[in-house]
This record gives C-alpha cells, structure tokens and sequence, in this order.
C-alpha cells in the first residue's frame, strides 16, 4: 500500500470576469492582484501599513507595524481605532454615503411589507443584474454564517422554490422557518409544497 497521497483537486485553468464587474471592481487586473500578492510577500510591513492607511481611520497612528517575538505577534503597536467608527461612520461620508448598508424591519416572525420585498428584488437585479432578479425574496432568521450556514441557506432555498431535500434541515436555530418558506409568500398564487425531512 502506498504511503503517498494524490489530490486531483488542483485547478490550473483561470476564469474572466465580466467586464461591467472589473470596471467598478477594487482590483480591476489580474496582474493588479499579482502586484500586490508579490508585494505582501516580499515586504508585508510596507504592505500592511498601507492597506492599514488607506483602508481604515485611525484614531491615533501606530509606532510600529510588526512586533514579532516568537511565539507572540502584534500588528500596528501603539495604534488605535474605533471599530464602528470604521463599519459604519466613516462609510456616512463620500460616495457611498446614501448606499443601503442594512435593511430591517419589525420583530422575528412577522412578515416583511410586499415593498420591502420588492425593494431588495429590484436591488438584487440592480447589483448582480436583470438575469440574476430573483422572482421573490424570502426571508429566515438567524441562519450561522458558517461553511454549515451556507449549505444551510441551500437547502432552504430548495424548500422554498417547493424542490425535493434531503439535507439535514435540523440544525435551524428556529424549526418554525421551515414551515414559513413552504408557505406562498403574501400576495403570491402559490409555492408547490416542499418535501422535506425535518
């Protein structure tokens, strides 16, 4: 029996982006990407700091970029920042200031309004575009963001187009968001019933 290990999970072959994602894209060239992978391996303090720079608002700058004594490390000595000054406030200036961040509406059970609904179908179409514009938008609570929670909101999105699943649906924070993704979304003709094993 052979000790060695093969993987046939090597992917060598490079897919283009569309050219309306590049334009508005932050790295718009593959060779951009290269540029900086290089640079973040041949001199990653210099890297750091600038993305640290550009990227973020400081409080107050920091004296040194890299403290490493094995086995501790500290990134950006003496820096501070305001973690929501950084998620939210400094977005409130410049160009994106009048960009929707969150939508939310009303207490766990109770259904969006049909304009919500129609507000994120029309924005999902305007961003991901006209083919993507989903024909209604459905709605589950607390789903983990996890590579579980992504196979999770697979399976849920199964249910609610009425497909047949047969994924482990049990791990859902609320069992009670089963039942609402079979159920017609308002002002809808009607969902087929999904099979489910719950």
């Amino acid at each position: 029996m052979s000790t060695n290990i093969e993987s046939h999970l090597t992917e060598n072959r490079s897919f283009e982006p569309a050219k309306s994602f590049s334009r508005t894209a932050h790295i718009q060239r593959l060779e951009e990407y290269q540029e900086l992978y290089r640079k973040s391996i041949e001199k990653p303090e210099e890297f750091w700091a600038e993305q640290a720079a550009e990227l973020l608002v400081w409080q107050k700058n920091w004296k040194t970029v890299l403290e490493w004594k094995k086995p501790f490390v500290r990134w950006f000595v003496g820096g501070k920042l305001n973690v929501s000054e950084n998620c939210l406030d400094r977005h409130l200036k410049g160009a994106t200031k009048d960009k929707v961040a969150l939508i939310w509406e009303g207490e766990p059970g109770e259904n969006p309004s049909p304009e919500l609904r129609e507000k994120l179908r029309r924005h999902v179409g305007m961003v991901i575009g006209p083919i993507a514009k989903p024909d209604d938008v459905r709605f589950a609570e607390a789903l983990p963001k996890t590579r579980s929670g992504k196979i999770m909101r697979r399976l849920l999105k199964e249910i609610a187009s009425g497909g047949h699943v047969t994924g482990d649906t049990t791990t859902v924070e609320d069992l009670n968001v089963l039942v609402n993704l079979c159920e017609p979304p308002p002002g809808s003709a009607g969902v087929k019933q999904a099979q489910r094993s719950i």
